[in-house]
């Protein structure tokens, strides 16, 4: 009992000493420091629970998207223009202007036509009030203050002061093409010669090209048109009869070659007017050349 009651003094006398005294201090000091901390991060993630997890979803979200080919691959689709890419400018819509376009009170008279799935290819032959017949493209200006908006293969739309308007084949060489059309379909044995012939005639009253054969531009080195890849129009007999084939490139007419919209819309007209038609294709290759004897 004697020297536990000598422990306790020599405990109580070390504890009432001035350097104990001052490290209880510091110990306080900390521990108050400690719990200051934790009492400030328990209430920041009570406040702030919503942000907390909003970073968690982003950051998972982030890293989940390299490992993800689809998502990737559809997030890139709207760059690849798959429907293709607009142009601006004079590029007809043709589903549009077509449905409200009056017939036009110019007096114009639309002599031929050469449509193209490519605007910048397509030609419009028109003779003005005096007669004057003039290629024109679309974007260009006709007689009358009106502008070229489209070319179609028996009409095409002006635009004059705001408003679309039509001109169309005049009709009687509209109802001949309808006239020579039937008669292929109600006599399909009618002689090649026959045949000929209303394709000559269909040509020489303004018809256009696609009438007789479909011609899609070839494009060469560059992008330039070398040609016109031919292939069947409304009688495919009377395509082969004549000496074509399915996938000829028509890259010269009557000694004027295809490589631009102009010459081809001369050539066109030298079909109109001449009594035969040379034809150099390329086939398999080769250069080939189909004569066209148009009959009396």
């Amino acid at each position: 009992m004697q020297t536990l009651s000598l422990q306790q003094a020599d405990l109580i006398r070390i504890l009432q000493s001035r350097h104990t005294k001052t490290a209880i201090r510091v110990i306080n000091l900390l521990l108050v420091i400690w719990i200051a901390s934790m009492l400030a991060t328990l209430t920041w993630d009570l406040l702030s629970p919503e942000e907390a997890v909003e970073q968690t979803e982003t950051v998972t979200e982030t890293a989940a998207l390299p490992v993800s080919p689809d998502r990737q691959l559809i997030s890139q689709m709207p760059a690849w223009h798959l429907m293709g890419v607009a142009k601006q400018g004079n590029q007809p819509v043709q589903t549009t202007t077509s449905l409200d376009a009056p017939e036009t009170k110019l007096k114009l008279i639309l002599k031929g036509a050469l449509a193209s799935t490519d605007p910048e290819h397509a030609r419009a032959i028109i003779a003005d009030p005096r007669g004057k017949e003039l290629q024109y493209a679309v974007g260009e200006k006709l007689p009358g203050n009106a502008e070229l908006s489209e070319i179609h293969a028996d009409r095409i739309i002006l635009k004059r002061n705001g408003r679309f308007e039509t001109l169309r084949l005049p009709k009687d060489k509209k109802s001949s093409n309808t006239v020579a059309s039937r008669s292929v379909r109600a006599r399909p044995t009618a002689s090649p010669q026959r045949r000929l012939n209303n394709a000559r005639q269909q040509l020489k009253k303004g018809a256009n090209l696609a009438n007789l054969v479909r011609a899609t531009p070839k494009r060469g080195k560059g992008g330039k048109t070398i040609g016109y890849i031919l292939s069947p129009g409304r009688d495919p007999d009377l395509f082969t009869q004549v000496g074509l084939q399915q996938g000829d490139v028509a890259i010269q007419i009557n000694d004027i070659k295809l490589d631009n919209p102009t010459n081809s819309a001369r050539a066109l007209k030298s079909m109109q007017s001449g009594d035969s038609v040379s034809v150099t294709v390329l086939r398999g290759g080769q250069e080939q050349i189909v004569s066209l004897d148009w009959p009396e």
